[in-house]
């Protein structure tokens, strides 16, 4: 049985690293080419496949920090779009943050009462969509590589059979679309 388990284990692994691949830095998917509505369906697509894969591998983890540990290394290097915008970051029901692969100090840290350059409670909001199954949040964050906050709307969806859920989003300006 233990060796299903992790037969299962190496498949996910395996389908995840070969989709990771396929947005290499090589083959990134150029941001400005695509619509508005296409860039969401792709943050869509890479959080709710990451989320399922999350929650398989996570059903044989018991231990909290065994299971943050691999969701820390599972996200950490996974970025897309050609200006490297586009990462993964998962909190917890609570707000905390598990893992958010840009800034390493963020993690650990209760974010329920942060609020973006518009007021917004962006954690609070994320933890409440991921509660109803998932969704879209529109909101302000820095930039990747910036110290500006930016338009960014991100995709939130659950990880099942856990307390966290992940995201993932696209940056663009006030005066674009």
């Amino acid at each position: 049985m233990k060796e299903i388990d992790n037969f299962k284990i190496i498949v996910i692994l395996v389908l995840f690293v070969a989709f990771s691949l396929s947005l290499s830095s090589e083959t990134k998917l150029p941001t400005e080419n695509y619509s508005l509505q296409c860039r969401k369906q792709i943050a869509a697509t890479l959080v709710r496949s990451t989320a399922i894969g999350l929650s398989e591998l996570l059903k044989d983890v018991s231990g909290e920090q065994e299971r943050i540990k691999m969701i820390q290394t599972f996200v950490g290097k996974i970025r897309f779009y050609s200006d490297d915008s586009g990462y993964l970051f998962v909190n917890d029901n609570n707000c905390v943050n598990i893992a958010y692969p840009l800034d390493s100090n963020l993690q650990g840290k209760n974010l329920y009462d942060h609020q973006d350059i518009k007021g917004k409670y962006t954690f609070r909001e994320g933890a409440a969509i991921a509660r109803n199954g998932g969704g879209f949040l529109e909101y302000y964050w820095i930039f990747p590589g910036t110290e500006k906050e930016q338009k960014k709307i991100s995709y939130i969806e659950p990880i099942s059979g856990t307390d966290f859920w992940i995201g993932a989003g696209i940056y663009f300006n006030d005066d674009a679309e």
